[in-house]
């Protein structure tokens, strides 16, 4: 059986990647030129609209995991010269979102 505190750890692990996922979708848009508070918004304003969205307008896995397509999942994944900087601008911002 689950105890709370494996829940607990889980739901803490489960953030965390989703902060991870984050700063690096924002180290994309800086790479790709956008200035470094508007994609830190930008990003932000796009998981907040993923946590209201009714749960008729979710998506979710077998384990039951919220899946979303948005404008992100859908285009062709950066170049590898890209990917390489929003690493890096990634490690800079991570801290920053909690």
């Amino acid at each position: 059986m689950t105890s709370d505190l494996d829940i607990a750890q889980r739901e803490e692990e489960l953030e965390q990647i989703r902060l991870d996922r984050m700063a690096y979708e924002i180290g994309v848009l800086v790479a790709q030129g956008e200035p470094r508070d508007s994609a830190i918004e930008t990003v932000r304003n796009r998981y907040r609209e993923l946590d209201d969205a009714p749960e008729s307008e979710l998506i979710r896995d077998d384990d039951g995991f919220v899946t979303h397509i948005d404008d992100i999942d859908m285009i062709a994944p950066p170049s590898q010269k890209i990917q390489a900087q929003a690493v890096a601008i990634a490690k800079e911002i991570r801290p920053k979102l909690e």
